[in-house]
């Protein structure tokens, strides 16, 4: 029993150091798969013998270098994989000069090696290592991977060579058709080797392929039988090694069996049966079996005779069944819970505990020493069969003969989910069980590092094995709800590995069931959120949340008894907003949803793309990029066919020519053309300065045609007779107009014409490339119209015309013109969001497309007209603003941002005539402008809707009235008009005129409407008022009915009576009696302000002197010196003049606080006032002669006490962030070298201070604590700038900043806790219930988004709000309801 508790202590404490040190070598990854493939080289290369016409020809290869990949081949066990460590250890010493890069994979010898995108993607970093390249820029996706690494070996050079060695293609896993070998180069860059080999049978795929590839087959190198001398001195060597001898007999019965396979693993095999020979076995004892697989069926079932059929069985099963093997733990723990294992074992000894004896495993493992093997996996050592046959033979025994393979899948898939970790488990005649003490494979667990900084650190074998068995074992129900529908599983899956890993596993299960909904909704949501995973994966539950929530909560059954679409997917929710890692789950759909045409991601640029073409056939298309290349791409398969390098980084426009043997690009000043197959540039036009607007025309498009902006003129080329130039026309009479872009021209052409036209006029022209002449003169249908872009197919010339719609908006027509007679035909209405630059039309001419952008909401969609049914639709929303785009084939749809280093491509042929969700043209989305809040009753915010459009005010504290607003009021604001909010009175100033009242007519409004959202009536109406016009921002509404604005001049604050429509008061600057009070206040030694006055004047001593070199200081006259002190006296004077004169400066910005009883008012001077608004007094002067203060990022307490803000000192040229006392005007605190701050807040008590600078760092800072300043570094992909928001909640221990996402940080623990990454632009945001919701409007929809912190841990507040509820929505209470409490409600 003693020695039972002993093994199981001592599994434990193994597998828990073993998963300690992944941990701590996790960053180094890459570097332990280098090494494992590296030792095995090593290892197979150290007993070597023979092959050498094989190594002579791979030698010969090396140094001959033909430009495409070696094909080592042979049958399975001649030994290729030896010959490929021994070629791949001695290949450096192959070449005469320079130092290679070698890179070596022995696909199969580590778990991540046989998945192509893996094995793609860690030997790209390896190439970024050896040419000092940065690893984070290696795609994560397989066609991006695939691209990368080939793009990545153009880097070898003459004294870098680079040789890659790939062993056993065969090996390769199903995943993206690996062994297809669409990845695999089939031309070589220069300096680059590429040695693969693969098993030569028919039933190898890998093997039949290449020999499609490579036709001529003169690299192709076929692995013979091992000669018998050869096999002599290996037998002798390997008896030497284990120092062992054999009787003559003996060695003639090994060498005759040999005969019949003359094999270096039959060699191997049978030496492994001569260990058992005694030198006195002779005759039919020494008989041996004639091929490789009766000598393994011979070696396992003397295994099952020795160690028990059954135990050896299930032993050996579950090595064979698992996809990367299994840890000698597992094995135990699987061996333990295998009731016929346990009950064969129990007949020879007696077990105390239901559990295998780690020696009786051990003893199995000595007898197979060399036919298994220990190997990583998932950063551990499994054990796996040392050779494909042994698993071969295996999988015939085990899997698919005896026990069938599913039983041991599902056994395996037990194990990784823990059923019987802390469970009796039952056996036969006893059906309470026993406890088998197995491991309970919690996903996760944490560590805490000496540093005391705690980590987490995952079960990697539980998740990339379990999705596997669970596939194999027929378990599809339990994979959904236990893996990739249980939230906890994909958010450990994804932070442990990647979002391409869980995407496949997702790919994998729609595999088996293509038609379950609810696994591609999911996967699709992932895919969609791909972006922002990459960037954080702690993101996941926001992002699922943000894209779903409309629609599981639009889920209802349409009559009683009928099932949902989505059954499961409320549960998915649920862990969704109770996941293990805080989240912000946003209260609607605010993330594009699922449903819409997806795209993938073409990547192979190392910097962002610049230009972007397709041929005339859809199929292949040509981008450039800032990295100084110009990559070829085949559609079809997503790879680059070719990189032509040393194009420069300023290309703009591209256009393939000639049946795509030359490529045109336009830059600035210069246009080149490029000979696709030399990668040569042919031909260049410098002579002109004006950039041009390049396309292509000819039957083979063998005319270059360039319209050059400003000069307005045509100019054309013919690259079929030596580049001859044809034209130089004039397309414009008259001076011209310089302008960019002024010119649009037809991407194709039809024949000889071009189409061109000048952008916002009403004439479009066609004109023959070759002769110059004009072909047509095309006329918009009415005068009215702004022509945007034209393009051509065979039948149609296709103008886009702009024109104006009601009154506010736009709309865009296509009109359609005959090619043969340039006549009008008809037009074809698009709606009223389009926004058409570039015209696209397929090459069939069926459909025109084009690219509608708006920078507003950072949003682009694909407008989509039919030519022929006058359909138009949207039919694709993407994030980003798409600058370029081509589309020929509607399959293959291109898009690119000028941010993007990735090319997106869609296919929009399989919803291009889908008419469900599709078919009507989309409507105008309406984001909101501004969010107005409560004061006093902060459930409701009202939201304003950009355009002045409705007024729609929403409970954000029910989750059930969350989907839409609880009251909408429409017709209340005009267009001009001012509408501000206080609690549920709304004040509208309207009727906007001319005052009539002073000398010089003012604008003012005459007219405020004060309406009460409780009883939905009017509740007041003033006529004849004056109020001066400012920006909304500029208005405040304070207690009483008052009204407080700019005065028209700006230098002071009025207030209105909202009764009588009269002035009660104005608040006014008092500096001579501040003045007075603050010399009667200034302190015995001088100081004012935080500066003091000698301190000044050595400034000024040091300004005037060091302009002047030691000996004009020395030899200054007593004359001279006395003259320069008194033009520094004026010069001085001249300064405070001017500082006094800033005294009557306009208010440039005023801030007031929470309790609305401070104002402080800047005035773009070296000084700033503060104000108390119940007396209306001036009470202090905040003044700094050395800086000016501004109000740009500042932030003030909410009682008024304390403001911060940061200011530039002139005299110290250092940048400051300063607290001032707002009673007394005094600095109170400032730090120093802070420079480019953008957002800054400050806590209730004024302890602390948050600031971010452009640099994306955020700085806390404790102003009453010495040496109290921190930094807490951004996430990746942080833009804190103009714009960006900082609000201390939690009494100043956690900040949430806006700067383009919404992000929550523990300012404690210095950690970012949640992040919401928007598809669209956020135009406003509110922060209410000390950071318990953030309120957010965005620009592309008319619902407010409530954001809440959401958890497992997450505690929150009780939403206790003392103010009624106004409208009646609820029942009255305010606690929160949430989604299972509705749905309990629909079911009864």
């Amino acid at each position: 029993m003693a020695n039972d508790l002993f093994g199981i202590l001592r599994t434990k404490i193994d597998h828990t150091i073993r998963q300690n040190t992944i941990a701590r070598d996790a960053k180094t990854k890459l570097y332990d798969e280098v090494a494992q493939h590296s030792q095995f080289v090593r290892e197979r290369s150290r007993a070597f013998h023979g092959r050498k016409e094989i190594l002579n020809k791979i030698k010969e290869y090396i140094r001959i270098g033909p430009r495409k990949p070696l094909i080592i081949h042979g049958k399975s066990g001649f030994g290729k994989t030896s010959i490929m460590a021994k070629a791949a250890k001695d290949a450096p010493s192959w070449l005469k000069s320079g130092v290679p890069g070698v890179i070596v994979r022995m696909i199969g010898i580590t778990a991540e090696s046989i998945h192509i995108r893996q094995l793609l993607r860690s030997m790209s970093q390896q190439l970024c290592h050896m040419f000092g390249q940065d690893t984070s820029l290696v795609p994560q996706d397989y066609r991006g991977a695939l691209n990368d690494f080939n793009g990545r070996l153009a880097n070898a050079e003459p004294d870098r060579p680079l040789f890659v060695f790939l062993d056993s293609l065969d090996q390769l896993s199903d995943e993206n058709n690996a062994r297809a070998l669409e990845w695999l180069p089939r031309e070589l860059p220069d300096n680059v080797f590429i040695i693969v080999s693969t098993l030569s049978e028919d039933k190898y795929d890998s093997y039949q392929t290449l020999k499609k590839l490579f036709k001529d087959g003169d690299n192709f190198v076929n692995i013979p039988d091992l000669p018998e001398t050869d096999a002599a001195f290996i037998l002798e060597h390997l008896l030497a090694q284990e120092d062992r001898t054999l009787s003559d007999e003996q060695h003639d019965s090994v060498l005759n069996a040999f005969k019949n396979c003359p094999t270096p693993l039959y060699l191997r095999l049978i030496f492994e049966e001569t260990r058992l020979w005694a030198s006195y076995t002779t005759g039919k004892q020494i008989w041996i079996s004639d091929s490789i697989r009766k000598v393994i069926n011979a070696l396992l079932s003397r295994m099952e005779m020795k160690h028990g059929e059954p135990f050896v069985r299930r032993a050996l099963g579950y090595i064979t069944a698992a996809c990367s093997g299994v840890t000698q733990s597992e094995l135990l723990d699987l061996l333990s819970l295998d009731d016929l294992v346990i009950s064969d074992l129990s007949q020879p000894m007696l077990l105390s505990i239901k559990r295998c004896p780690p020696v009786t495993w051990m003893r199995l493992r000595h007898d197979l020493q060399w036919h298994i093997v220990e190997r990583t996996a998932d950063s551990e050592w499994t054990y796996r069969w040392s050779h494909t046959q042994l698993h071969e033979a295996a999988v015939d025994r085990y899997l698919n003969q005896k026990d069938k393979a599913p039983s041991y899948h599902s056994a395996l898939s037990e194990l990784f989910l823990g059923i019987w970790a802390e469970k009796k488990k039952p056996y036969p005649g006893n059906e309470t069980g026993a406890l088998r003490y197995v491991d309970s494979h919690e996903l996760t667990h944490n560590v805490v590092e000496p540093s005391g900084k705690v980590k987490t650190l995952f079960n990697l074998r539980c998740l990339n094995e379990l999705p596997h068995h669970l596939l194999h074992s027929n378990q599809f129900k339990k994979l959904k709800h236990k893996v990739l529908l249980n939230f906890e599983w994909l958010l450990a899956k994804l932070r442990a590995t990647s979002i391409r890993a869980v995407l496949d596993d997702f790919h994998s299960a729609l595999l088996v069931e293509p038609g379950d909904k609810e696994l591609k909704l999911v996967a699709d949501a992932l895919q969609l959120s791909e972006t922002a995973l990459l960037r954080n994966p702690l993101e996941l539950a926001t992002q699922i949340a943000g894209r779903l929530a409309d629609i599981i909560r639009k889920d209802k059954p349409i009559s009683i008894g009928d099932p949902k679409k989505y059954p499961n997917m409320v549960r998915f929710m649920k862990q969704v907003k109770n996941a293990s890692i805080p989240g912000f789950i946003p209260s609607i759909t605010c993330l594009t949803p699922p449903g819409d045409v997806l795209y993938d991601l073409l990547a192979g640029h190392t910097d962002v793309i610049t230009a972007v073409t397709a041929a005339s056939d859809g199929y292949i298309a040509i981008t450039a990029s800032k990295d100084t290349t110009m990559k070829i791409w085949d559609l079809r398969t997503g790879r680059v066919t070719k990189t032509i390098e040393g194009t420069g980084d300023q290309i703009h426009g591209i256009r393939m020519c000639m049946n795509n043997l030359l490529a045109v690009t336009s830059e600035i000043g210069r246009i080149r053309v490029w000979n696709t197959r030399t990668s040569q540039c042919v031909f260049k036009v410098e002579d002109y300065v004006d950039p041009a607007s390049i396309t292509a025309a000819g039957k083979n498009a063998e005319l270059l045609v360039a319209f050059y902006y400003g000069e307005n003129v045509m100019r054309s080329w013919d690259l079929e007779h030596n580049f001859q130039k044809l034209q130089d026309v004039k397309v414009q009479e008259g001076d011209s107009i310089h302008k960019d872009q002024s010119l649009c021209v037809s991407f194709n052409s039809t024949g000889d014409n071009v189409l061109y036209a000048f952008r916002s006029d009403n004439m479009a022209y066609s004109r023959n490339a070759k002769t110059g002449q004009l072909v047509h003169s095309l006329k918009t249908s009415r005068t009215s119209a702004s022509i945007t872009a034209v393009a051509i197919s065979r039948e149609y010339y296709v103008v886009s015309c702009r024109y104006q719609y009601m009154n506010l908006a736009e709309i865009h027509h296509l009109e359609l013109f005959d090619t043969k007679k340039g006549v009008f035909l008809r037009f074809i209405k698009g709606c009223t969001i389009d926004r058409v630059t570039d015209l696209m039309i397929n090459k069939v001419g069926s459909h025109a497309l084009c690219l509608c952008t708006s920078a507003d909401t950072n949003t682009t969609e694909i407008a989509v007209w039919n030519i022929e049914t006058e359909e138009h639709k949207h039919l694709a929303r993407h994030a980003k603003v798409s600058t370029m785009g081509v589309c020929m084939d509607l399959s293959y749809c291109l898009t690119a941002s000028k941010e993007d280093r990735a090319l997106r491509i869609w296919n929009l042929s399989r919803k291009i005539n889908d008419r469900e969700g599709g078919g009507d043209k989309p409507k105008q989305r309406e984001g909101i402008s501004d969010i107005l809040t409560m004061k006093h009753n902060s459930r409701y915010v009202v939201a304003k809707n950009i355009g002045n459009g409705p007024l729609c005010v929403w409970n954000v504290v029910k989750d059930k009235c969350a989907a839409a607003p609880i009251r909408i009021e429409r017709g209340l604001v005009g267009e001009h008009d001012i509408v501000l909010l206080r609690n549920e009175k709304v004040v509208v100033l309207t009727d906007r005129g001319m005052s009539s009242v002073s000398e010089e007519p003012k604008p003012v409004y005459q007219t405020i409407y004060i309406y009460d959202l409780k009883t939905k009536k009017y509740e007041r109406k003033l006529t004849g008022v004056f109020i001066v016009p400012s920006q909304a921002h500029e208005y405040r509404l304070l207690d009483g009915n008052i009204l407080m604005g700019l005065s028209d001049s700006r230098d002071h604050l009025i207030c209105w009576n909202l009764v009588t429509g009269h002035v009660v008061h104005r608040i006014k600057t008092k500096f001579k009696e501040m003045e007075r009070q603050q010399r009667l206040r200034k302190d015995d030694h001088g100081n004012y302000n935080g500066h003091h006055k000698e301190d000044r004047a050595k400034c000024l001593r040091r300004e005037t002197t060091a302009m002047m070199t030691p000996w004009e200081r020395r030899s200054e006259t007593q004359t001279a010196r006395e003259r320069r002190r008194e033009n520094e006296n004026e010069d001085e004077k001249k300064r405070k003049d001017e500082i006094k004169k800033e005294k009557e400066n306009a208010i440039e910005q005023y801030i007031m606080s929470e309790d609305e009883k401070v104002i402080v008012c800047s005035y773009f001077a070296h000084h700033m006032c503060v104000f108390d608004v119940e007396t209306q007094t001036h009470t202090a002067t905040l003044q700094m002669e050395s800086s000016m203060l501004y109000l740009f990022n500042a932030a003030m307490t909410p009682n008024g006490t304390s403001l911060v803000h940061a200011n530039y000192d002139d005299w110290d040229k250092v940048s400051y962030v300063t607290l001032w006392d707002l009673k007394t005007g005094q600095v109170r605190k400032r730090v120093k070298n802070e420079p480019n701050v953008c957002c800054i807040a400050i806590s209730r008590d004024a302890n602390r201070v948050v600031f971010g600078n452009e640099k994306s760092i955020i700085k806390v800072w404790d102003p009453m604590q010495k040496n109290s300043l921190r930094k807490i570094k951004g996430y990746e992909g942080m833009k804190l700038g103009v714009g960006s928001k900082m609000y201390l909640i939690k009494r100043g221990t956690q900040a949430i900043v806006f700067s383009g996402d919404i992000s929550l940080w523990d300012l404690e623990k210095n950690t970012l806790l949640a992040l919401f990454t928007p598809d669209t632009r956020i135009q406003c945001m509110e922060v209410l219930l000390d950071g318990e919701l953030v309120i957010l409007g965005m620009t592309d929809t008319s619902s407010v988004v409530t954001l809440k912190l959401c958890g497992k841990d997450v505690e929150h507040k009780k939403m206790s709000i003392a103010a009624p509820e106004f409208f009646a929505e609820t029942t009255g209470d305010t606690d929160d309801e949430s989604e299972d409490e509705e749905e309990d409600a629909s079911r009864s």
